[in-house]
């Protein structure tokens, strides 16, 4: 299978990013390179991008069709410009090979800030439409880790142990529980490959407790599923836990929460809370997803933006589902979240490890 491997940092010139890019058919490297490509997204469209995907939705109602239209354009010729400079810089053919030839036989790896993220997923081939986001084999980020021997994430759901903590802060004010309960009933109701345990109350300390207990038996969680709220402040992400004690709820980042689970044996992290994928502008900025991996998980699906009652209803339904059959956790999360838009996936995908001295190699 083909594998291409991009590394993605800020452009000397203002406005433009620098890609070093490698292209490896299985353990063999075929090319490499570097080019400086446009940012592809400014600030005023990322707002309009965060507008599209989580308040039109809610209400698409005159004159929004017509805005939702332009900005669906704009972000097209943003995604076509990138692919345009991406391809006419390539004197090699392969990465015309694994764009648009092989594309959906090939493996897309990005090493890129946070502050960046959205650009990838709008990157589409002008000629055929094709979005690598949603055509390619996989596409994920990766989080270069200041630590060695990383455990590769489950392949698949045979034999996993899953903890799902569904935490409601505000109560009976909050999203229902049935909302999720529900359709993880109706995927349930047969026989499951895999070990479902649900988290009550859903509070960091109990969280903590049960994954400590559970790694003491020698009996580890393979994952744990996040369903609640995240919330950004100050630049930086927190997932929101139910109160121990009182009303006011616990806000928890991302370096304590991957290195509580890694602590405990726990491999891959779900998160459906909204914008656990999103950090503040800056290239030092981290998200919430990224803090965790470098605390020490393996793999971590989250959310770019806003998800709505519905789309986490149906993201537990068809999760479950596909788990019961035993398919891969971290494509299977990618597969269902990517299909939800026909523009750009709201989900960003994590996987433990680096792109390995491409930057060296290719300026060499």
């Amino acid at each position: 299978m083909l594998c291409l491997q991009l590394h993605d940092g800020p452009g000397e010139i203002a406005g433009s990013r620098h890609v070093a890019w490698e292209v490896t058919d299985g353990a063999t490297s075929q090319a490499n390179g570097c080019i400086d490509i446009p940012a592809s997204l400014g600030h005023s469209l990322r707002d309009k991008l965060r507008w599209y995907v989580e308040e039109f939705p809610n209400a698409p109602f005159d004159p929004a069709p017509a805005i939702a239209a332009r900005i669906a354009s704009q972000l097209q010729d943003a995604g076509e410009d990138m692919f345009a400079a991406l391809m006419n810089a390539d004197t090699t053919g392969w990465l015309a090979r694994c764009l648009r030839d092989e594309l959906g036989q090939t493996r897309v790896a990005v090493m890129s800030d946070a502050a960046v993220a959205p650009a990838w997923e709008v990157f589409r081939g002008p000629e055929t439409g094709a979005r690598p986001a949603l055509a390619a084999k996989a596409l994920i980020r990766q989080v270069a880790l200041p630590r060695a021997g990383a455990v590769d994430p489950p392949a698949d759901s045979t034999g996993a142990r899953i903890l799902l903590v569904v935490s409601r802060p505000a109560r009976e004010d909050d999203v229902p529980f049935q909302s999720v309960a529900r359709p993880l009933l109706e995927a349930l109701s047969g026989p499951a490959p895999f070990e479902l345990e649900v988290l009550r109350p859903a509070t960091w300390g109990q969280l903590r407790s049960v994954l400590r207990d559970a790694h003491k038996r020698g009996r580890p969680f393979t994952a744990v599923h996040f369903d609640g709220h995240g919330v950004v402040h100050e630049g930086r992400g927190y997932l929101v836990f139910e109160s121990a004690d009182g009303p006011r709820p616990a806000w928890v980042d991302g370096t304590s929460f991957g290195r509580t689970l890694s602590d405990a044996g726990v491999r891959l992290a779900l998160l459906n809370a909204c914008r656990s994928a999103a950090a503040s502008s800056g290239a030092a900025a981290h998200s919430l997803a990224e803090e965790a991996m470098i605390a020490g998980l393996s793999g971590v699906v989250a959310m770019q933006f806003n998800l709505f009652v519905a789309a986490a209803r149906h993201f537990v339904g068809e999760l479950y589902a596909r788990l019961g059959v035993g398919k891969e956790p971290l494509r299977t999360c990618a597969e269902i979240l990517e299909g939800d838009h026909d523009d750009l996936p709201t989900a960003a995908i994590y996987f433990a490890g680096g792109i390995d001295e491409i930057r060296a190699r290719a300026q060499q």
